[in-house]
């Protein structure tokens, strides 16, 4: 398959680029465009808890940051480049056939459901899977009480 100057696939009698792939003429060279990645995740309820689980395979420990402000949360870092040196190759550089797997920057921002003591947050990295965790705390906002009139 190769391009054509338009960004169009000149094996397609019909002309017409796939809407999933935009493709950058800047420079000799066609470079697709980088997105931010946004990581899945699942957010669940403890009876003291809530917990924050965010799939990350491949992800380094130390490319990880996690910040809190208020009821907000932010996770953010780097997927960094595979390579082309594979296990295997005898340390010479490899040409993928195919290449799934995205790379780059990835951020989330998780608003709260429930009111937590974002003070005192845990956060642990495992087998791809980054898990936050703050506990839960009652919130008195709303709350109906007698005030004493003297």
């Amino acid at each position: 398959m190769s391009w054509s100057r338009n960004g169009r696939r000149d094996d397609n009698p019909a002309g017409s680029q796939s809407p999933r792939v935009r493709v950058l003429w800047d420079t000799e060279e066609p470079t697709v465009e980088v997105k931010t990645l946004l990581p899945a995740m699942d957010i669940y309820e403890k009876d003291d808890a809530v917990v924050i689980e965010i799939e990350l395979p491949g992800v380094k420990k130390e490319n990880i940051e996690v910040y809190v402000a208020h009821n907000l949360v932010a996770v953010e870092g780097l997927k960094e480049d595979i390579g082309l040196v594979r296990p295997g190759s005898g340390g010479k550089r490899v040409s993928f056939l195919q290449l799934e797997r995205k790379l780059g920057v990835f951020r989330r921002e998780i608003e709260l459901p429930i009111t937590c003591n974002t003070r005192e947050g845990k956060a642990s990295y495992e087998s791809g899977v980054l898990v936050i965790e703050f506990k839960k705390i009652s919130d008195r906002r709303g709350e109906r009480r007698r005030i004493p009139v003297s």
